[in-house]
């Protein structure tokens, strides 16, 4: 113990100074996804320098021929505005050849445009309706969203939106009646002028191309080119694809309604016909303890928490969400036989035999089963082991990963652009901007886990052949793809059909075709590296991007730990090695694309080898620029398991230092940046903040696990070792794959834009990690519990003799 303990001694004193040196230029690199977002706001911005008032528009407007106060009395007064429509629509379709489609008249209002009958009457009435004042006609143009007072107010808050009163147009129904109106209202977003977006209210008869028509002719009676597009909320059309997943989901749902029932009603009448005899009759305790053992859910194991030694079953991780089962013990067998006192073994198998048709019905029911399986997922019991300060670390990461979420996608829908972006740059706002670090302490998670579970398994000798190493590989593939699949499904699929807003229409076509192009590149995991280059803000489920690194760190780690294993010294040399290669490809990758560390983009890049597609991901979700920190948890966890449980005595003057400088690191990781609002950042600064930041973060993420381990966690290790964390941390895998697309659903579903307040803000970030944990529980009865209960009925506990 004494060479390991002064061996720690001295790694304290090595991350003391990579961690100072990183205190020196700290500052911070923003997840780009959020900071592309940033950069395409202000490019909005400035694209529209000039066109950013009211008087600016009137400019432009007159350049292309139009009369601007001609056109702004006809949108201001209603009785005008109806007549010069309908004078225009009905010169417009009086010209246009006639078509008739199935059955229905269309009108050719040129070679590419068609506009039905039906859309042109309503159309008409509607306007005509308006010249009379009818209260419905009224409502709908009151409905509209007024487009000049965004100009007049845009410059100062940088909003460029008026969605106008969704409410109030869709409200407007059919008079079966009186026939007035003999249509229902729907709402369309309008986009005008290349940056202004706001609201408008027409006949649902008419579809998105026909209303552009309408548009289109209009403008062309003011001799200008119409300036604007229009995308309506029409129906979503349930597709093939949309029904079959629909279909494949009932039916997990209805496996967990018919497990449930099974569980409750017929599991002792079956486990009768499981253990099918002749001559042997059981007492009620025999099959009570029979009943203990077979039919074992998905959630049995009691290795499930993280609060118990983690048993030498293999490396059971899921991406930082580790969740281990008892897959590779060579445990005994259920015997699912009762001996009668006096019987031989030869005997005893020619009287009782298992029913293997009963017992694998018995195994699938039971996995799927809400009585089972809830009871052990939100257990906080803890249990005998030392790694419960991990699930404080997990869950508290997974909240933070939340945050920066709820703020990411809200960011494009606030009235106060100008104040968010002024909010984002103060120092309080920096935690939620930079929540992207929450990922790296899942990377240093996994990596620990993946080590110490793994070779306390090589140790045992329960790794080593062949299909305990196959098992080590499906076991992670069959733990991680169905749920991860089936939320892709519900992103890609079903979203579309509950998540409609202002402005979706478009955004779910884009998220259709790129999932349809690129599914299967999520099942095989290389969905950080397909397709090439990546643009992690136009992919069909960004945030797996993490999914896909850490399977792959997953892949290569017995390379490393059998090495390791076998020869520490060479296995902390591999490992030194690859975080060099690592960190000399962060470097040279940001200084050859002149990436700057500026996470507001006031600073432009040092060059300009990004201009042709300056959303490139080039390091961000890269296994080779990301793996540093997996490498960091890889080392902390081959120390835990070199001390074989014991706990390594240091004084305390080690203790205050380890922990001042990680929660220094910290610290500064997350709000150095404060510091670069109003300077320029050298290159230099940017090339080594980029290169250490984030084995810097790891390194204190690190301590944080030795110390709680060890016994010098404090009060910290009080806090991470709270049994609130148990059950949690047994959802966030699912919370992680779902929560994105319950944010994007509030934020779409609202139609209305938001304001950034810290009040208001609370209250949404609270009600998405609320809803995203309480769906979760959901989620993992119903696609993540069942597949692990199955997977020991594949390789099952049955015995056959």
């Amino acid at each position: 113990m004494a060479p390991l303990g002064n061996s720690l001694k001295k790694l304290l004193l090595v991350v003391a100074l990579v961690a100072t040196s990183c205190l020196q230029c700290a500052m911070c690199q923003m997840n780009p996804e959020f900071g592309s977002i940033v950069r395409r706001y202000k490019e909005d911005a400035r694209a529209r320098a000039d066109v950013s008032s009211k008087e600016d528009l009137k400019v432009l407007l007159t350049e292309r021929g139009v009369d601007v106060e001609n056109m702004e009395s006809i949108l201001n007064d209603d009785h005008r505005l109806a007549q010069f429509v309908k004078t225009h629509l009905s010169e417009a379709v009086e010209g246009a050849k006639q078509v008739e489609i199935e059955g229905k008249l269309w009108y050719g209002l040129d070679d590419d445009t068609l506009l039905s009958e039906i859309c042109f009457q309503d159309t008409m009435q509607y306007f005509s309706d308006l010249d009379k004042g009818e209260l419905y006609a009224r409502r709908m143009r009151g409905a509209h969203g007024d487009v000049m007072s965004v100009l007049e107010t845009g410059e100062f808050t940088w909003n460029f939106k008026e969605y106008g009163n969704y409410w109030l147009c869709t409200s407007n129904t059919a008079n079966k009646t009186s026939g007035v109106p003999s249509f229902d209202a729907q709402y369309c977003a309008t986009f005008g002028f290349g940056f202004a977006v706001w609201g408008t209210c027409s006949p649902n008869t008419c579809t998105t191309k026909e209303i552009q028509a309408v548009s289109d002719a209009i403008w062309k009676a003011l001799n200008v080119e119409s300036p604007v597009y229009y995308e309506c909320n029409e129906p979503e059309e349930w597709r093939t694809a949309d029904i079959a997943f629909l279909a494949l989901m009932s039916f997990f749902v209805a496996m967990v309604v018919g497990g449930t029932f099974y569980d409750i009603y017929l599991h002792k009448m079956v486990l009768a016909k499981v253990l099918r005899q002749t001559k042997i009759q059981h007492s009620d305790n025999d099959l009570a303890s029979v009943e203990s053992k077979t039919a074992t859910s998905s959630v049995d194991d009691p290795d499930l928490e993280m609060g118990s030694e983690v048993k030498e079953n293999g490396a059971k991780c899921n991406g930082g969400f580790e969740k281990g089962e008892d897959n590779f013990k060579d445990e005994k067998k259920v015997p699912l036989e009762i001996k009668e006192e006096g019987m031989t073994l030869k005997e005893e198998e020619k009287k009782t035999k298992i029913d293997l048709k009963w017992a694998i019905l018995d195994g699938v029911m039971m996995s799927f089963s809400v009585v089972s399986n809830c009871p052990k997922i939100l257990s906080a019991k803890k249990t005998k082991g030392n790694l419960a300060a991990l699930n404080g670390l997990r869950v508290i990461s997974m909240f933070w990963v939340i945050l920066g979420h709820s703020f990411q996608f809200q960011f494009s829908h606030f009235d106060n652009g100008n104040e968010v972006f002024t909010k984002i740059q103060t120092f309080g706002w920096l935690a939620v901007v930079n929540a992207t670090y929450s990922v790296d302490t899942f990377f240093v998670l996994s990596g620990f886990l993946v080590t110490y579970i793994t070779l306390k398994q090589i140790e045992s000798k329960r790794l080593g052949s062949v299909f305990s190493w196959f098992m080590f590989y499906f076991h992670r593939w069959w733990r991680l793809t169905p749920a991860l699949m089936a939320n892709i499904g519900i992103w890609a699929l079903l979203k579309p059909h509950f998540a409609q807003g202002v402005l979706t229409d478009g955004f779910h076509d884009q998220v259709r075709t790129r999932c349809g192009e690129t599914w299967w590149a999520y099942m095989l995991y290389i969905n950080n590296l397909y397709p090439w280059p990546n643009d992690l803000s136009n992919t069909c489920f960004g945030h797996a991007w993490y999914l896909a690194n850490d399977m792959q760190f997953y892949i290569i780690s017995p390379l490393i730990l059998i090495i390791l294993y076998k020869n520490g010294k060479a296995g902390l040399a591999l490992i030194a090695s690859l975080l060099l290669v690592s960190l000399g490809s962060l470097a040279g990758l940001n200084y050859y694309y002149g990436v700057n560390m500026d996470p507001w983009y006031q600073q432009p890049p040092y060059n300009d080898r990004l201009a042709d597609y300056p959303d490139q991901d080039i390091v961000y979700a890269k296994p080779y620029t990301r793996i540093s920190t997996y490498l960091v948890g890889m080392v902390m966890g081959y120390i835990i398991f070199k001390l074989k449980g014991k706990k390594v005595k240091l004084r305390k003057i080690y203790v205050l230092t380890g922990w001042l400088v990680a929660l220094g690191t910290l610290f500064a990781v997350v709000y150095g940046a404060y510091g670069c609002l109003n300077r320029y950042i050298e290159q230099w600064e940017s090339m080594i903040y980029l290169t250490f930041g984030r084995l810097a973060w790891g390194i204190g993420i690190a301590w944080i696990i030795f110390a709680c381990l060890n016994g010098y966690g404090g009060p910290i290790g009080v806090l991470l070792d709270w049994s609130f964390w148990i059950p949690m941390a047994r959802l966030t895998y699912c919370a992680y794959l779902l929560h994105p697309t319950w944010i994007f659903a509030a934020v779409t579903f609202n139609k209305t834009l938001f304001h950034l307040d810290y009040l208001s803000f609370s209250y949404f970030y609270v009600g998405n990690l609320v809803f995203s944990y309480a769906i979760a529980l959901v989620m993992s009865l119903v696609l993540e519990s069942p597949p692990m209960g199955l997977e020991k009925v594949m390789f099952g506990k049955f015995n056959t003799k």
